[in-house]
């Protein structure tokens, strides 16, 4: 239940994000936009790493294997935010945007299927 619990958290976050967005920040460059949320972000983050124990975080630094794809995973997201509220900026609508956004699960399957790994089944 806590997975779906979670998720459902991140969606209404993000359902409040764009209105935000499309109603008071859809004039504004994308690049000005990712870079203000990262700088509102960090800091927050880092706080809470900082004092994860008494906060109950569990947050690990992690090995210098995973630093790799991190970075590269880091990359990928600020060309899909870039993106994404770029998609503002050229005059996208919330409505058109949001149901484009909602592909986002089949093409995740997608990608993940043609990277190795299976396709889900009707038990998982």
């Amino acid at each position: 239940m806590k997975p779906v619990l979670l998720t459902l958290v991140g969606a209404i976050f993000y359902a409040l994000g764009n209105v935000l967005v499309a109603r008071r920040l859809h004039d504004v460059s994308p690049f000005v936009l990712s870079l203000g949320f990262s700088c509102v972000m960090a800091p927050i983050l880092t706080v809470a790493l900082l004092a994860r124990e008494r906060l109950g975080i569990q947050a690990s630094i992690p090995i210098r294997s995973v630093l790799l794809v991190i970075a590269v995973t880091g990359i990928v997201y600020l060309i899909a935010d870039v993106s994404y509220l770029g998609a503002y900026k050229a005059k996208g609508s919330l409505a058109m945007i949001s149901t484009v956004v909602s592909t986002w699960p089949a093409l995740a399957v997608l990608i993940n299927a043609a990277t190795g790994c299976r396709l889900p089944t009707a038990r998982r």
